[in-house]
């Protein structure tokens, strides 16, 4: 079965608008290094429509085409820096699915 994006309509509106923000970073920088459509989308290998949606915010376009383009573009610290450590969980200490504590027998008293 292929997976669903979510559509526009279901987006937060902060995660929309971040999106367009990136995308407006992403072509004021493309076009300020002078870089083509055409030579940047061969460069974080993706086609020009993709490109194109990626500039416009779309939110149907994959979260690490986003953030390819803007590492590409020297962008990625300064518009989405690293997370801080004490959010990262340490290596080793993930911890897996919780369960419900096994319920003790009823004797019907």
């Amino acid at each position: 079965m292929p997976k669903k994006n979510l559509d526009h309509a279901s987006m937060p509106l902060d995660v929309l608008q971040l999106l367009a923000e990136w995308g407006e970073a992403i072509y004021r920088e493309r076009s300020q290094q002078r870089i083509t459509v055409r030579d940047f989308a061969l460069r974080i290998n993706v086609s020009t429509q993709t490109l194109a949606r990626i500039e416009r915010g779309d939110s149907a376009a994959q979260a690490g085409t986003y953030l390819a383009a803007l590492w590409a573009l020297g962008l990625l610290n300064e518009v989405a820096p690293p997370l801080p450590q004490a959010l990262l969980l340490l290596p080793g200490s993930r911890r897996g699915r919780v369960r419900k504590p096994p319920q003790e027998p009823d004797d019907g008293l």
